[in-house]
């Protein structure tokens, strides 16, 4: 084993768990107090399905980035560990998708509401 990484750099010495589908491909930009930070990481398991990246995390298969959304319950269970908390990722947007706004059905609304909440949250730690 690598070690836990103590920098963003470090990662290219570990397995990392990797979405197959990610807009930035295997290069990762990471923001601290010295800048911004770009690491190509590398890994052989690769998903576009956040469960699964968690799944192979679980079982020790690698370092895996996830939203706070997937990531925090294995993290409060102590299942999963922070690492690098002194460093964020950009982030990426969510998008509502919908034919009309004139026209929008209330359930729709009130699921595009909850959304805005959920994703306001403040990530944890």
């Amino acid at each position: 084993r690598a070690g836990t990484p103590q920098h963003p750099s470090d990662l290219a010495g570990h397995e990392c768990l990797l979405y197959h589908y990610s807009p930035s491909g295997d290069e990762v930009r990471f923001q601290g107090s010295q800048g911004d930070i770009d690491v190509r990481l590398h890994g052989g398991l690769r998903a576009n399905n956040g469960h699964v990246l968690n799944a192979a995390a679980l079982a020790g298969q690698g370092i895996v980035m996830q939203p706070d959304f997937l990531a925090e319950p294995h993290l409060a269970a102590g299942r999963l560990v922070r690492i690098l908390p002194q460093y964020t990722l950009a982030e990426i947007g969510i998008f509502a998708v919908y034919t009309s706004r004139s026209h929008l059905a209330p359930k729709v609304r009130s699921f595009i509401d909850y959304l805005i909440e959920c994703m306001a949250k403040p990530a944890p730690g």
